[in-house]
């Protein structure tokens, strides 16, 4: 009886052995395969630049050649060839640097977040070596907002890529009005979107500051 049972635990202990060792090596493999597609997006980004901007009269054309609604505070713009629509919704507070913003398309309505830096911030990123007094001056000439816009989580991330063109328009036409009296700079280049989809736009003020 005895002897039963201990070669009935011996084969219980080698099951849950073999299970272990086969999750084991199923979870090396996915993990494998995870940092070749990391190394393979890594090596991609290497070969590839950085999209070229889009500025002054170039960057101005884009948003004329559409036919652009807007509502009328301005803070939501729809195209009317595509039914696209983006929207700004609301600040987050000011030392997390973003807002809130929404997509309408295809009938359904999607909310997103958008980063950004002031002036004083991309001075102090790219200037370590000014002094305070000299960082806000410049800073006060820059007179510039630039945003970091994501790739919006869509029913179709590839339709939506096939009309960036359109999305990343609608949003300068919004940012745009916003902030009338500030330059726009607005950078899609979201990690582990095909570089040939990144864009970079930048407008200078709609009107002079007050």
């Amino acid at each position: 009886m005895f002897g039963i049972k201990r070669l009935f635990g011996k084969r219980t202990e080698d099951n849950r052995s073999s299970s272990v060792k086969l999750a084991r090596q199923r979870f090396a493999q996915a993990e494998a395969e995870m940092f070749r597609r990391v190394e393979a997006e890594m090596r991609l980004a290497s070969q590839q630049g950085p999209a070229s901007p889009i500025e002054g009269d170039a960057a101005n054309r884009r948003i004329a050649a559409m036919t652009i609604a807007f509502d009328p505070d301005g803070n939501r713009a729809a195209d009317t060839a595509s039914g696209m629509a983006v929207a700004h919704i609301r600040d987050e507070y000011p030392l997390e640097r973003g807002e809130f913003w929404t997509l309408a398309w295809k009938g359904e309505e999607y909310k997103f977040r958008v980063s950004w830096a002031d002036d004083f911030m991309i001075i102090s990123r790219e200037r370590d070596d000014l002094s305070f007094d000299e960082a806000v001056k410049l800073a006060n000439e820059l007179n510039l907002r630039e945003y970091s816009v994501p790739m919006v989580d869509t029913a179709n991330s590839h339709e939506l890529l096939e009309k960036i063109d359109v999305f990343v328009n609608l949003f300068a036409a919004v940012a745009r009005n916003r902030l009338n009296f500030m330059n726009i700079d607005i950078r899609f280049e979201p990690w582990g979107v095909d570089r040939r989809y990144h864009r970079r736009l930048k407008f200078a003020p709609l009107k002079a500051a007050e």
